[in-house]
């Protein structure tokens, strides 16, 4: 009975795009409610049948501002394994799965994450930047491509609380279209920094 409901639920799920297959799966329709140390534990023990989880990177859409959650972070998260056959393996497994009572979106990621790139000795920060630059620009914002400025970790970023570059000056109150990211985690990529703007842009439209 539970396998047939399972079947049902995954039949629903829309078609998503094709990328090439790499070691970082994308997660997407997740409970967003779901704390997040309940969700990594949840991930892990489901995902690490498949072979050995480096790590597991989720977005809840957390508050950028009072009352204020950014729709286009809810219900999101990265996987990446060691190895291409590992991710495979999970990728048809539990691609439908349902998980904490919806049916997960498994894909590969669009993208190759840092970490694996950097330990496989293809990671190139300069393209990955411009990269980012041009998902920002294709958004039809050339402008805010050129503003995104990054404090720490890599020239990408996952969400992080957006501050002005103040000190212990007072923050002004003028509208400017530089914005300054700092304390950024260290597993951001760019790949997520890009999904992060390019779907407020699109919201704007």
């Amino acid at each position: 009975m539970g396998s047939e409901v399972q079947s049902a639920d995954a039949a629903k799920i829309k078609p998503q795009p094709s990328y090439p297959p790499n070691a970082t799966l994308y997660l997407s329709n997740i409970d967003w409610s779901i704390k997040k140390p309940l969700l990594k534990r949840s991930l892990v023990a489901l995902f690490s049948r498949h072979g050995k989880v480096m790590e597991i990177i989720c977005l809840r859409g957390d508050s950028v501002g009072k009352g204020q959650k950014p729709k286009c972070l809810r219900g999101q998260a990265w996987v990446i394994f060691e190895s291409l056959p590992a991710a495979t393996a999970a990728l048809e497994a539990e691609r439908g799965f349902v998980f904490f009572g919806r049916p997960l979106m498994v894909n590969y990621a669009k993208e190759v994450s840092d970490r694996v790139a950097k330990q496989d000795g293809t990671y190139n920060a300069k393209a990955r930047e411009r990269r980012t630059k041009r998902k920002l620009e294709e958004a039809g914002e050339e402008g805010v491509a050129k503003s995104v400025k990054l404090e720490g970790g890599s020239a990408a970023a996952a969400p992080a609380t957006v501050k002005e570059e103040s000190g212990d000056a007072q923050p002004s109150n003028e509208p400017s279209t530089l914005l300054l990211a700092k304390n950024l985690p260290s597993e951001c990529n760019d790949m997520m920094l890009a999904m992060l703007f390019v779907s407020i842009l699109d919201t704007r439209k």
